[in-house]
């Protein structure tokens, strides 16, 4: 979706407007035309091309622009010739300011709705994309306002119309001003969590083979479980790390030549968290996260989850007799990656979940 063409989108949301008010069923030729170039913007790689062949992928692209506008034109004019046949004195009625009115306000409307697939790092095709539709957008609000000053009539009895224009260009300017570095931050601040759950994701991997070796299914289960919560962390965020333009860090899975004794990962992972814990608070707390997405649950419930860990990690360490046995089940959930002993049906405590959503470790 964010390689979706906003321009030719646009003028195809035009078109299909103007079909559907008319119910023309002779211009849906057209209109068919119209749609080729926005759908071919969600297969090929535009980004790529326009990087390869500036020179050719510019002139193609403002070729391809008057031509669509050169179409609109003909069709506009055949149908306002259409029109004034039709009228009694001939008078002839093309595109009427209420009409541009709500060109302008679904213009805005597709900003809202692809902006929220914006990537930091910007091509030259989305350059000239964004310069093209934005330049579409100011002259549907021209002519918005020009229709409207040519009847004053309408003008007096649609105050309202007028407001919402004033609206509207103030929200688009408020909105098309998003600081990038907000994204960027945003970014940032996710790689570097996803960045401490690979790592520690890491350790409790290469601690279990250890506590299978020396038979201490308790350590197994509660470094199963820490796994499990870093891999739900890590497969929520990276779906909006790839929105914000970023590569999501992946998990890692190494084979030491020399194992740690249980005893030692057991003591090192109580070290890993208490380190750890303020570190991923201190990033979460910094409020760039937007939205309630299902990175932003999981991030917000990281430090509880470090916290929980480290609880169970210290209980463990204080009871060694405890390591060889194990009648506990854990459930870990599948959203926000909280871990629990409470095998229950309510939501999780944290994010709200249903109980069918936990992960459960026997």
């Amino acid at each position: 979706m964010d390689t979706f063409s906003m321009t030719f989108g646009y003028l195809c949301f035009i078109l299909a407007l103007q079909v559907v008010r008319r119910r023309s069923m002779t211009m849906l030729p057209p209109l068919v035309l119209f749609a080729i170039l926005p759908l071919l913007s969600l297969v090929f790689d535009f980004d790529g091309l326009s990087g390869r062949h500036e020179t050719a992928f510019t002139a193609a692209f403002l070729g391809a622009l008057v031509g669509h506008l050169g179409l609109l034109y003909l069709v506009n004019r055949s149908w306002a010739a259409q029109a004034a046949s039709m009228h009694p004195n001939g008078f002839p009625t093309g595109v009427t300011g209420r009409e541009r009115l709500k060109f302008l306000l679904a213009g805005v409307a597709l900003f809202l709705v692809h902006r929220q697939y914006g990537r930091p790092e910007v091509s030259l095709y989305e350059q000239l994309d964004r310069s093209a539709f934005w330049l579409l957008l100011l002259l549907a609000g021209v002519s918005a306002v020009l229709a409207f000053f040519r009847h004053r009539r309408a003008i007096r009895s649609t105050i309202g119309g007028w407001l919402a224009i004033a609206v509207f260009w103030g929200c688009g300017a408020v909105i098309a001003a998003p600081a990038p570095e907000a994204r960027a931050e945003e970014l940032a601040v996710l790689l570097a969590l996803s960045g401490k759950a690979a790592d520690r994701h890491e350790q409790w991997d290469s601690s279990v083979e250890p506590a299978i070796s020396e038979g201490y299914p308790a350590l197994i289960a509660l470094f199963t479980v820490a796994k499990r919560s870093e891999e739900v962390f890590l497969r929520q965020v990276r779906e909006r790390v790839t929105e914000l333009g970023g590569v999501p860090v992946k998990v890692r899975r190494i084979y030491p030549e020399k194992y740690n004794s249980s005893r030692q990962n057991l003591s090192n992972a109580i070290s890993l968290l208490k380190r750890e814990r303020p570190a991923v608070a201190a990033l979460v707390s910094r409020g760039c996260l937007s939205g309630m997405g299902p990175a932003s649950q999981a991030a917000a419930a990281s430090p509880k989850v470090l916290g929980w860990l480290h609880e169970r990690f210290l209980a463990l360490q204080s009871r060694p007799e405890a390591w060889s046995w194990w009648t506990d089940e854990y459930l870990v959930c599948s959203v926000c990656g909280m871990p629990t002993m409470q095998l229950s049906t309510e939501p999780c405590r944290i994010c709200g979940a249903d109980f069918l959503d936990a992960l459960r470790v026997r």
